[in-house]
């Protein structure tokens, strides 16, 4: 049920009476009331509301003596074109492409940054007594055909040419994607199969070794030779197999003295992360020589899970970490 202005007195009146506190007429002023015309005001509201800021207010200055103007601006005619429709075609413009923009009023200029990290800079300049305006666009850093592109668009739309609906956004256009087929195509016709072996060897020779230092740098060599970002196609692809496949690769290949390095690294693999050991591991930990600090914490102490020195138990778990990063690379090659 809906209480009118009246009732709606008639129950504060009430109720004042009863619990002895009194209310406040401004909370019980009925809405019917209100003329329909008067638009809703709330709390701490100025009316009539004012519109935001332009993002950009700009204050033009006269271009200085000695100025190397870029070849890339446009003057344009500010009874024809006034400044704050330059600066709304602009920011339309950057919103457009994508381009992130950091405005500046004094100094008339924005620094402009965009998607494929072309830096550029857009000034605005006073000329012929403030009749005209002179739009310019510098190049700081990034591609320069991506640069004219970018600068092309901006000037089009200063003078109010820009028509969003042919934008076309050249980031993964299939001219790039036809590049990248025709690079993935030339570095697959080199041939580096010895080296890759070579390295290969060196890798297995290392594996083997009775120190510790070299198992763990031979590791790390092979963790590079299974990375895209770090080496051949070809060369990850030999290095994946021996690790993936490993004496199966040999029976394939048929020439069990060239791949012998297949067997020796997967065999080396297999036993690290089933087992969490290696070969001769007595004869590395003997070897291993406590050149710790009296001051060390593990000074004449042994790991309590292990019973191997820590220097053996941090090394491990190196070796362990470098292995599964291995065979991660490995997997995303083949």
């Amino acid at each position: 049920m809906r209480l009118d202005g009246s009732q709606l007195e008639k129950s504060s009146t009430e109720f004042e009476r009863t619990s002895g506190h009194k209310t406040q007429n401004k909370l019980f002023v009925s809405p019917l009331n209100r003329k329909p015309s008067e638009p809703r005001r709330l709390k701490n509201e100025i009316w009539p509301r004012q519109l935001p800021p332009q993002p950009w207010a700009p204050k033009l200055r006269c271009i200085p003596s000695y100025y190397p103007m870029e070849r890339s601006n446009r003057i344009l005619n500010l009874a024809e074109n006034p400044l704050q429709e330059i600066i709304s075609r602009i920011v339309e413009c950057l919103r457009v492409m994508s381009v992130q923009a950091h405005f500046s009023d004094e100094p008339a200029c924005a620094a402009l940054m965009s998607a494929d990290h072309v830096e550029m800079h857009l000034y605005l300049w006073e000329i012929n007594a403030g009749h005209d305006i002179c739009v310019e666009i510098q190049r700081r850093r990034g591609d320069s055909v991506a640069f004219h592109r970018y600068g092309r668009h901006l000037l089009d739309a200063a003078g109010g040419d820009f028509d969003p609906s042919e934008f076309q956004d050249y980031n993964d256009s299939h001219y790039l994607r036809a590049a990248e087929k025709l690079l993935k195509s030339e570095m697959a016709k080199s041939d580096d199969t010895e080296e890759s072996l070579v390295a290969l060897q060196i890798v297995a020779s290392l594996l083997t070794k009775d120190r510790i230092d070299a198992r763990l740098l031979g590791l790390e060599s092979l963790f590079i030779l299974t990375d895209l970002r770090k080496s051949r196609m070809s060369t990850a692809s030999l290095a994946s197999t021996a690790v993936l496949l490993g004496p199966e690769s040999v029976r394939e290949a048929g020439n069990k003295t060239s791949y012998t390095m297949f067997t020796q690294i997967h065999t080396f693999l297999v036993q690290l992360l089933i087992h969490r050991s290696m070969d001769n591991e007595e004869a590395i930990v003997s070897g291993m020589e406590d050149d710790y600090d009296s001051d060390d914490d593990h000074f004449f102490g042994t790991d309590e899970t292990s019973g191997r020195p820590p220097e053996y138990v941090q090394a491990m778990t190196t070796m362990v970490q470098f292995s599964l990063a291995i065979l991660s690379n490995s997997w995303e090659v083949l």
